[in-house]
């Protein structure tokens, strides 16, 4: 779970209850991808997210590595390794990501970074032109989410094809990936982006901005797709579906 959406909706949780908390956001340091202080990497989306949590009175530290846990207190290393300890009462905490050790076993298959070597575009790989990869384990420098590998698997089932039939690849992953954010149960924001950090929104309305829709969508809609169709093959992301409700985009 993303933890900005988490931590938004432990802030809504408890005022229902009338609770107070104090809530805070530890932004890690990032080995592979390095956004700078910002909550989220695409500009467009960092802003209105960062007012969102000042309005909120939501502390946000940034480029903190967490190393240790203790009850009730947890310790981070920040960029100039010095420590820093600060209390919880309740912590959720996203963990450092690595390719699984199956892959990282295979030195040919791999980048420096333990990665699927593959050329971001085609997602073919490097040296061996009858492997693919999409996903978490590839070293195409996008978000990792459930929204790219649908564009991806469009991709290298196009290219694949091709390949096995003594063609050159010609499908290209243009690094779409999205992210649903929650910041209330009623209201979202809707990040979508390709390579480049260029956002890439399916509506016509500006996306960064807090919409019910959002959280109608992440409700009811998402689940369907994810249950229903991506996983059964069936949905290559809403690029077709962009076409009719943001016609005009470049």
């Amino acid at each position: 779970m993303n933890p900005c959406y988490l931590c938004h909706i432990c802030d809504i949780a408890a005022a229902r209850v009338g609770v107070i908390l104090f809530c805070g956001l530890a932004s890690a340091v990032n080995r592979r991808y390095d956004f700078g202080d910002a909550l989220f990497g695409v500009p467009k989306y960092a802003t209105p997210l960062s007012r969102i949590a000042w309005d909120k009175d939501i502390a946000v530290n940034y480029k903190l590595e967490l190393i240790e846990v203790t009850p009730k207190r947890a310790i981070f290393l920040d960029c100039k390794e010095q420590t820093i300890t600060l209390p919880y009462n309740f912590l959720h905490v996203t963990p450092p990501m690595s390719p699984p050790v199956c892959l990282t076993k295979c030195e040919d298959l791999i980048n420096e970074d333990g990665y699927l070597y593959v050329d971001q575009y085609t997602l073919q790989h490097r040296r061996y032109r009858n492997i693919y990869g999409l996903g978490d384990c590839t070293s195409s420098p996008n978000s990792k989410t459930v929204a790219a590998v649908a564009k991806q698997s469009y991709v290298v089932a196009e290219n694949l094809w091709r390949t096995m039939y003594g063609k050159e690849p010609t499908a290209k992953y243009d690094g779409y990936g999205a992210c649903p954010i929650l910041t209330s149960y009623s209201r979202g924001i809707l990040a979508e982006f390709v390579y480049d950090k260029k956002p890439c929104e399916t509506f016509a309305f500006d996306q960064s901005k807090e919409r019910r829709l959002v959280w109608h969508l992440n409700n009811s809609v998402f689940p369907h797709l994810y249950w229903k169709r991506l996983i059964k093959g069936k949905w290559n992301g809403p690029s077709t579906l962009r076409k009719f409700t943001n016609p005009l985009k470049t």
